[in-house]
């Protein structure tokens, strides 16, 4: 049980145990359109009183928020996904065909909040003189370039800059090996923009 000897003890000002006791016991929301808010470290802060509006903020705004101390900033979402160098999600486990002669889903990536255009890249590689291919498809339909692994025996990397994404499409990784196993893979599926977004692999 905190009482006012044990406060003391942690730095809490006299003036505000009342206040401090009301925080860790559960503090009752007074009736009306405000509510109340909490302002600064666990031994110097203070009650305020903010609108529901100030609150939750300006509809379709982001909060972006600065580190300890700072008061966090509304900024507009990034509207419009542009083809890039940075790197917001991967897959890059080696995968190998179970099917010859058939095209295969490899990997999954699954987008974030932003319509536009990404930079893709995925790797390929033959052996043995089998052919292997790779495609970019959108929601199980092909979008990007068939590309054919033209070296023996050595990893070749494939880029292509593809629009029309939308929110939450998948970003998937299609091959087509003349034979299964190892004598062919890819790897490295990547998705690339201009700024960080939120999509994630799930490729089962």
């Amino acid at each position: 049980m905190l009482d006012l000897f044990r406060a003391k003890l942690l730095g809490i000002e006299p003036e505000k145990f009342k206040d401090f006791q009301t925080l860790i016991r559960g503090y009752q929301l007074p009736k009306g359109g405000h509510h109340s808010t909490i302002v600064g470290s666990p031994t110097s802060w203070s009650w305020g009183r903010a609108t529901k509006a100030e609150i939750e903020g300006t509809a379709g705004k982001l909060w972006k928020f600065a580190g300890a101390g700072a008061d966090p900033t509304e900024i507009d979402p990034p509207a419009v996904a542009n083809a890039g160098d940075i790197l917001i999600a991967s897959h890059d486990a080696v995968v190998n065909p179970a099917v010859a002669n058939t095209w295969e889903k490899m990997a999954t990536i699954k987008l974030g909040m932003r319509n536009g255009t990404y930079r893709i890249k995925f790797t390929i590689n033959r052996g043995g003189g089998y052919i292997m291919k790779g495609c970019v498809y959108r929601n199980d339909i092909a979008v990007g370039t068939v590309q054919t692994a033209e070296v023996n025996d050595a990893d070749e990397e494939y880029s292509e800059d593809i629009s029309g994404w939308l929110e939450a499409d998948e970003v998937q990784f299609w091959t087509n090996s003349s034979v299964t196993g190892a004598y062919t893979s890819g790897k490295n599926f990547r998705v690339f923009a201009q700024s960080s977004e939120t999509s994630k692999d799930i490729t089962p």
